[in-house]
């Protein structure tokens, strides 16, 4: 199985290299060509200065025209990672045909390319500024040393031609292929690639280390053992793994029969592991009680960095397994609710403990009352029957309940106050928020680890405008909006996900089969949780 797939990975990759190539060739003549005719007029004008800068004011005199080309350096690589990046797009949807995924291609959105030019822009500063920084070091280098104008002529001729030489041509190379790997991760990402695969060039000019992780596979959204999102990845490790690399970034479909080693950070095809009708039966039936110990032992050895996002794709991976083999029974997706004894839940979830919370409805008629005390009875039912009696309980009791039938319902943590409107699955949404901020470790790092991942490369939206506040957060593919809220108090690019559970809960209570459809990873994750798996 291995064997084969190298063979047709090789052959494939073979003209994504050619495309390469010639990518880097197109950049590195159009660097040239704006480098060159300025170094040779820097050096003139140092000859005809007479003697070598002094100062860095006189430096950067001298160096005028070649500072005055970071501008145009940054609009070249900005294009051309637009480009590579819409490449490495292409290249993964092709990779998934190859493994016979249906796809129609389709472009990246005109945001992304615009996010993709601005993020390259803004990177290439750090590139332009080093090679200007060089360049005053050399001439400050011949003015320490005292040297001649015509020697220090030729020390800064010099160190252009290493630019030109080879300085540029690397330059070319980075930028074309982290921004074909950005594409390509960008992509399989977008299109839910369970995982992803590190491919080297497979010759001798591959650096040891790239060598070494030559077919290793990882979770979509876990970073490979070097610490990188994907070859090239300038975000997360040191200049020595990405500058230079030719590596690439593919989808790894997982082969029928065949599954991830369970806690794996990371593996290879060879760690595969194989199953069987026999492995099949021995997986216990995803609404048995069974099946719960089973994952919460497994997630319980998880261990060491990243551990949260292994525990992660190991319960994501364990409950979609569950849910399918649910539904190839001919069983509904209600069905797999919990339904536990409503005698079991603890005491502050219970009917008479939440009626005794209820503040602000003796001024309204009794029949609104009625009403109102029915609706909290259901909730409160709801909550009792579905939610693990271990997760209540983690998470203890409210100190207070409010009714304000004019107010948006919401939960302040501090206090532990729900402040209500009237509806059911009202809520059940603000105890959502209750378990989500008192409820165990897992649970809250789970779920960051699940918005985070969701969030990625997404821009905020805004959801709402009203009473002077305005309300943003990432659209992704969530069955709402609202679950993607990012509040004030958190940060943009790691937010905390403070609506994933309670949206998902209202979710859960309102329509779970429309909830499944529609957010399957979700869904997973909350059904997880009021499991008792978390």
């Amino acid at each position: 199985m291995a064997v084969e797939r190298h063979l047709r990975w090789l052959t494939a990759l073979k003209t994504w290299e050619k495309w390469t190539e010639q990518a880097e060739d197109r950049l590195n003549a159009k660097l040239q060509g704006m480098f060159g005719e300025v170094m040779e007029k820097t050096v003139d004008q140092l000859i005809a200065s007479g003697r070598v800068p002094s100062n860095d004011v006189a430096v950067r005199m001298l160096l005028k025209d070649f500072t005055q080309l970071k501008d145009p350096f940054q609009q070249v690589i900005s294009e051309a990672a637009v480009e590579a990046a819409g490449q490495g797009r292409l290249r993964a949807f092709n990779d998934l045909a190859r493994q016979g995924m249906v796809l129609s291609f389709s472009e990246f959105s005109p945001l992304v390319s615009a996010l993709i030019a601005t993020q390259a822009f803004t990177a290439s500063a750090s590139t332009i500024n080093r090679m200007i920084g060089d360049v005053m070091g050399n001439l400050n280098d011949s003015y320490e040393k005292g040297i001649g104008i015509d020697e220090a002529a030729e020390a800064l001729r010099g160190a252009f031609q290493g630019m030109q030489d080879w300085e540029l041509r690397r330059v070319a190379r980075t930028e074309i292929n982290s921004n074909q790997n950005l594409g390509a991760y960008r992509t399989v990402r977008e299109l839910r690639t369970d995982y992803l695969q590190w491919w080297s060039a497979a010759d001798e000019r591959v650096r040891a280390t790239h060598a070494e992780l030559h077919g290793q596979i990882v979770h979509s959204g876990t970073p490979f053992s070097n610490g990188l999102n994907f070859p090239g990845d300038r975000d997360n490790g040191p200049i020595e793994e990405w500058v230079n690399c030719r590596c690439v970034l593919v989808p790894f479909l997982m082969p029928e029969g065949y599954m991830a080693p369970i806690g794996a950070a990371y593996f290879y095809e060879g760690d595969l592991v194989p199953v069987t009708i026999d492995d099949i039966e021995k997986i216990p039936d995803i609404t048995e009680e069974a099946f719960v110990e089973e994952l919460r032992a497994m997630i319980a050895t998880i261990e060491g960095d990243g551990k949260y996002a292994r525990m992660y794709d190991t319960v994501q991976e364990a409950m979609e397994r569950g849910i399918v083999q649910h539904l190839k029974d001919g069983r509904s997706i209600f069905e797999l609710l919990p339904n536990y004894d409503l005698n079991e839940a603890p005491m502050f979830v219970t009917r008479k403990k939440m009626q005794n919370l209820l503040e602000g409805i003796l001024r309204l008629p009794e029949r609104v009352q009625a009403i109102i005390r029915r609706n909290l009875d259901a909730a409160t039912d709801w909550l009792a029957q579905h939610v693990n009696p271990s997760v209540l309980r983690n998470a203890k009791g409210l100190k207070a309940l409010k009714f304000e039938s004019k107010v948006r319902s919401n939960y302040n943590r501090s206090l532990k106050l729900i402040t209500w409107n009237g509806g059911q699955g009202t809520f059940i949404h603000e105890y959502g928020h209750h378990i989500h901020d008192h409820g165990n470790v897992n649970i809250k790092s789970l779920t960051k680890t699940f918005i985070r991942r969701r969030s990625e490369g997404e821009k905020l939206e805004i959801i709402y405008v009203g009473g002077g506040k305005k309300e943003e957060g990432y659209r992704d593919k969530f069955i709402d909006h609202y679950v993607g809220k990012v509040y004030p108090w958190e940060s943009k690019t790691a937010p905390y996900g403070t609506e994933v559970i309670s949206t998902g809960l209202q979710y859960m209570y309102d329509d779970p089969t429309n909830f499944y459809t529609k957010d399957p990873e979700h869904f997973s994750l909350i059904l997880a949780i009021i499991r008792g798996v978390l």
